[in-house]
């Protein structure tokens, strides 16, 4: 840029990991005119749960979970979770470790220690020394409720069925069965023959 004879640069966050700023830095010892923090709210839309986990050294923690007919907490399936790109990995409901975008890495990237009697915020604390800012947690398991009710999930999903518009609703229809407390919805959307309700942590 500065070899280009670009005058003037914004940012929307700068990057916590850069040495004095980074880039930045270098821009304006260049005498280049810098301004950060524009549009910095919209970019945190993106960016907040990495920012997250780079201040809390634990990865962004998001639980996602089907309920069925019978109240049951089901993993979601590859069809249903469209962000599955955006998230580093995967926690199975039958604990094993999945990359998010499969392939991207090499398998030995990342592996989960073993969890038996291991606290939630040790295992969180191993996976984000392996590189992990993101995890999804799916489905119901001792180690998702631990999370949860250590506050260490920032964000569920529960996808519920959906009704015919004739039809009487199910008993857990709108009752969100076992939703934790602590937990605002913030987004309620159609996902095919699902309700997908989005919580954050209030």
């Amino acid at each position: 840029m500065i070899d280009a004879g670009i005058a003037r640069v914004v940012i929307a966050v700068i990057d916590p990991t850069s040495r004095e700023e980074g880039g930045a830095a270098r821009l304006k010892a260049a005498g280049v005119d810098v301004e950060a923090d524009v549009l910095s709210d919209e970019a945190r839309l993106v960016t907040g749960p990495w920012l997250e986990a780079l201040a809390s050294g634990l990865p962004h923690v998001h639980w996602a979970y089907v309920v069925d007919s019978e109240s049951r907490l089901d993993p979601v399936s590859d069809g249903v979770v469209t962000f599955r790109p955006e998230l580093d990995a995967i926690l199975t409901s039958d604990g094993r470790l999945e990359e998010g975008v499969p392939g991207a890495h090499s398998p030995d990237v990342f592996s989960l220690l073993a969890m038996a009697g291991v606290e939630p915020t040790a295992v969180l604390a191993d996976l984000f020394s392996r590189g992990v800012r993101s995890l999804l947690v799916s489905g119901r398991t001792k180690l998702a409720v631990a999370m949860a009710d250590s506050g260490l999930v920032k964000r569920i999903t529960i996808y519920v069925p959906r009704q015919p518009a004739s039809s009487r609703p199910a008993a857990s229809v709108g009752q969100l069965p076992d939703a934790p407390a602590g937990y605002e919805v913030h987004a309620v959307a159609a996902a095919g023959p699902y309700v997908r309700l989005d919580l954050v942590k209030d």
